[in-house]
């Protein structure tokens, strides 16, 4: 195991890597007890008169700016035992939004308006101490726990008029740099929102736009007209085109993501699936056990509805690595089923090696992977196993009985599909047929699809891990989209982007596959 450097004041506790001005480390604040980024300085970069006028510059912008969505500079020392010189920074437990576009492509309109609101809302304080930010990228940004952006490293931001302390490879023209950075004329808040505009551009479409050419993200998705206009003008090769502050585009901003807002569908909650435990729900022992990197294997047996964990002090099975969220993921029995149901949306949270970003079944072989390295083995029993299940009602769809006789044996948890099954249909049995595969799928109560293992219909790699739900009850059959995407699911080729009823012949496609719905067969 490498040893982590010593800095007094400091216990830095995990490695992160490599940062533009050294390397960087998790650590926590003895003085203060709260957790804090370090990036101790490249002695090379130090070596650089031009490079620590440039440290000392950012350093000296950075303690002036205090903003909900900039990182905030805690500290700037020498350690007078190592001689290393370091910076101490908010740590922001979240991605990126360079990993965000890496793992998602495009994303939707409002959640992208909402970010850019945020972004716009730090170079507008910026902008208020006359400071132009010059490397806005989705690298540079990051998302906090609550998905809100924070503005990152002030290190090459500059005060308008101030003359360049020499050539900077940095700002050496990229995608995301203004025109006019590269022409040697007075930089201004109007070369951020250039930046900004690409950045929604990409957040928009999951791509660049084409150099030198309008941007108009409608090229590649679906986005109001109001929404492509405005990050078209941000986009503007003549600064003089953009908007004139970063004041304005924060309002225009508001605007549209107050539009979006009002007319925006309800998102529809995925644990509304989950089965409803009410009072009959058996006492289950749960034994988890959890393989951690340089540390003691740890082993707990609950026996509860459900079980939080992660690192926060109030975790029913608390893991003493700095590597997990402080609530990372959940398990809960559903109706006699065990659920694992996702909190954290910085560290990921695997199933099988698939990401699980949603609430997801579970066997008792199913291995668990938390944020890439923490191993969780489950392992139950049950006593008392109840005879009937509910389920919970979803508004606006048929409804359908609530009495089905549980079949599962202890410990294995029975599909969704075969759970529906169950229960008497009077000889009908709803079904989707795959004429590619030749293969009928019986649809029950639910059925869902996706590239998930725990889906009943099993949907390509490049499909999201859950894409739809079909159901059937007592008021006919139904179905919901549930993927990323709302355009990538049609019904006779008509586009649903959210439910719609099912009829025996109605041919649906997705990513790829045709399915058609079938009633009346034995």
């Amino acid at each position: 195991m490498t040893k982590l450097p010593h800095l007094r004041g400091f216990q830095l506790v995990e490695d992160l890597g490599p940062s533009r001005l050294g390397h960087a480390y998790r650590a926590t604040q003895l003085a203060l007890g709260r957790e804090v980024l370090i990036k101790i300085i490249d002695p090379e970069l130090l070596g650089d008169p031009l490079a620590q006028a440039r440290f000392r510059r950012g350093a000296a912008i950075a303690a002036k700016i205090h903003h909900k969505n900039v990182v905030s500079l805690y500290a700037v020392e020498v350690c007078p035992d190592s001689g290393l010189e370091f910076v101490a920074l908010e740590l922001v437990e979240g991605m990126s939004l360079e990993e965000v576009i890496a793992r998602d492509g495009s994303i939707p309109e409002g959640r992208a308006l909402k970010i850019g609101l945020g972004i716009a809302e730090a170079l507008a304080c910026l902008e208020d101490h006359r400071i132009v930010y010059r490397r806005l990228t989705p690298h540079s940004v990051q998302l906090d726990p609550g998905g809100s952006p924070k503005l990152s490293d002030l290190g090459l931001a500059k005060p308008v008029g101030e003359a360049l302390t020499g050539p900077i490879p940095s700002l050496t023209r990229t995608p995301y740099t203004a025109p006019e950075c590269s022409l040697g004329v007075e930089l201004d808040s109007r070369a951020d929102l250039y930046s900004l505009g690409v950045v929604l551009y990409e957040l928009l479409s999951g791509r660049l736009p084409p150099d030198g050419a309008p941007a108009d993200p409608r090229l590649h998705v679906s986005v109001r007209a109001e929404t492509a206009r405005f990050v078209a003008q941000l986009c503007e090769q003549a600064r003089e085109a953009r908007p004139p502050s970063a004041r304005e585009a924060v309002e225009a901003l508001r605007t549209l993501s107050a539009g979006f807002t009002a007319a925006a569908a309800p998102v529809l909650d995925p644990s509304a699936f989950l089965l409803n435990t009410g009072t009959d729900v058996a006492l289950r022992e749960l034994k988890i056990r959890a393989e951690i990197p340089d540390a003691e294997p740890m082993e707990a047996v609950f026996v509860r509805s459900q079980v939080m964990v992660g690192r926060g002090s109030d975790c029913d099975f608390r893991l003493p690595t700095p590597c997990v969220s402080r609530h990372h993921a959940e398990f809960s029995w559903q109706g006699g089923i065990l659920w694992i149901i996702p909190h954290s949306t910085t560290n990921s949270t695997s199933v099988n090696g698939q990401k699980c970003t949603s609430p997801l079944p579970l066997h008792f072989t199913d291995r668990i992977t938390l944020s890439g390295r923490v191993e969780l083995q489950i392992d139950w029993g049950v006593r008392d196993a109840p005879e009937e299940e509910s389920v919970v009602e979803q508004p606006g769809l048929p409804a359908e009985s609530h009495s089905r006789r549980a079949t599962a044996s202890a410990g294995f948890p029975m599909s969704l599909a075969r759970r529906g099954a169950a229960r008497s249909t009077g000889g009908i049995a709803p079904r989707l047929f795959i004429p590619s595969q030749e293969r009928v799928l019986a649809v029950g109560a639910f059925l869902q699809g996706g590239s998930s293992p725990s889906c009943e219909l099993r949907l390509p790699p490049e499909a999201p891990r859950k894409a739809l739900v079909v159901g059937w009850g007592s008021g006919g059959a139904w179905l919901l989209n549930v993927a990323p995407d709302a355009s990538a699911l049609h019904v006779n080729d008509e586009p649903i982007t959210d439910r719609c009823g099912l009829r025996s012949g109605d041919r649906i496609s997705l990513y790829g596959l045709t399915l058609i719905y079938q009633e009346g067969y034995e």
